[in-house]
């Protein structure tokens, strides 16, 4: 990512633009943006289309200035499944992927695939992955995240008489053929995942309830594959809860954003301990004191040279919310930093408010979702460029 922060140059300046609002509440698209080639974002629709029944939407970037292109490129049906979760996966070969909490080929929600068209302009082709029944227990609930062998891992919520489940879809071994769907870990009945999932570079695949942190070192391939549980943290011991999935360093430590504890929300860090069962080290990277944002949700976007993208809920110059950069100190011991990125104005401007989904970066410039005006049920997509007078 070659962007400039300011810090890094007192003569860059950051600009914000709208690239998108949403024509209505059923139509408006939900975060995070998923970056394709060419500079195209896509994003999903829960209940967009003319049965609410959700879309997929392409953003696609001026050639020579002027509006961002909004098109959407497939509309859900009942048959193929409802509700788009926000979140799309892209494929190595510009496929996207995603989960489906209503209806479907089973009537219990599905994961879908879509491709892209050979020829720009075509229609984009739904495939079904995987159709969950009703015998599985629940609907598939919150986005998916990739692993390191083309695997899909997502969460099916229970019922009354079926735990909430983590679950992996391992791709066939040749073309044509089907994924296969694996129930790796067992939760708890009624339990929630509000954080997501997310992947380290040591194969551990990190489970953010909301309010507790754990690993699962997989073993096994397909259906042979089998979880055991790592303790990490329990966030709710300290007061504190998080929405979004763990970042995870080359180091093995464990980032996130927090809410309770403070007054206004902090970022901590999770290491490792050199004794296996025991609980990690938690320590607070930095503390937000409302003027430099307050309530970070979302997940952290690593840029390079220790930079990490967010955003928050509130707090900033008129307490609508802010995007920041939080960098990591030159010396070891020193304090980490914030820098205030874009404070967003008072709500009953057109421009958006209140980011909860984070931030994505591609060609220099930071991408996300904000709500519109005083409803949080409509959206703002965003553009912070950087540019020198």
């Amino acid at each position: 990512m070659a962007m400039q922060l300011p810090a890094q140059s007192p003569s860059v300046q950051l600009d914000y633009s709208v690239i998108y609002v949403s024509p209505s509440p059923t139509a408006a698209v939900a975060g995070p943006f998923t970056v394709g080639s060419g500079g195209v974002l896509y994003a999903s629709a829960p209940e967009g289309g003319p049965e609410l029944d959700g879309t997929v939407v392409a953003f696609t970037p001026p050639s020579n200035g002027g509006a961002w292109t909004t098109t959407t490129i497939h509309r859900f049906t009942a048959a193929e499944g409802t509700d788009p979760f926000p979140g799309l996966i892209l494929g190595s070969d510009g496929s996207l992927y995603g989960s489906l909490f209503g209806e479907g080929p089973a009537g219990s929600g599905a994961v879908f695939r879509l491709v892209p068209p050979a020829q720009p302009g075509n229609a984009w082709t739904e495939e079904t992955v995987y159709a969950f029944s009703e015998s599985e227990g629940g609907l598939p609930i919150g986005n998916m995240t990739a692993g390191p062998g083309g695997q899909l891992y997502g969460v099916i919520g229970g019922d009354y008489s079926h735990p909430t489940s983590i679950y992996q879809l391992t791709p066939p071994g040749q073309a044509g053929g089907a994924w296969t769907r694996t129930f790796i870990y067992s939760i708890g009945i009624n339990a929630v995942i509000n954080g997501g999932l997310s992947f380290g570079s040591n194969g551990v695949l990190y489970v953010n309830t909301g309010n507790l942190v754990f690993g699962l070192v997989l073993s096994g391939t397909g259906s042979n594959t089998t979880a055991t549980e790592v303790p990490v943290y329990n966030l709710a011991s300290d007061g504190l809860s998080s929405n979004a999935p763990v970042l995870v360093l080359p180091s093995g430590t464990l980032l996130l954003a927090t809410t309770g504890g403070t007054q206004y929300g902090q970022i901590i860090a999770l290491t490792k301990p050199a004794t296996k069962g025991v609980q990690w080290t938690r320590t607070n990277l930095y503390t937000f004191s409302f003027t430099d944002g307050a309530y970070p949700e979302g997940p952290l976007t690593p840029i390079g040279h220790g930079i990490l993208l967010g955003t928050t809920f509130g707090g900033g110059t008129t307490g609508d919310g802010t995007i920041y950069a939080l960098s990591a100190p030159s010396t070891n011991g020193a304090a980490w930093s914030v820098q205030l990125l874009h404070s967003f104005p008072n709500e009953d401007e057109n421009v958006g408010f209140g980011p909860t989904t984070g931030v994505v970066v591609n060609q220099g410039a930071i991408f996300g979702l904000a709500s519109l005006n005083g409803n949080t049920e409509e959206t703002v997509g965003f553009e912070l460029t950087a540019s020198t007078p």
